[in-house]
């Protein structure tokens, strides 16, 4: 899950050559995002 939120963001980055604040918070998202998901999926389980 975190991969591909990765990849995205990593392509995402380079075609607009961003700075590297914008790629360090599209990192930060695809973290929070792969971790809420997760917690998520964890709760469902039980």
């Amino acid at each position: 899950m975190f991969a591909i939120f990765l990849i995205t963001d990593l392509t995402y980055v380079s075609l607009n050559t961003l700075g590297w604040r914008d790629w360090l918070g599209s990192v930060a998202g695809a973290t929070i995002l792969s971790v809420g998901m997760f917690t998520l999926n964890k709760l469902n389980l039980k």
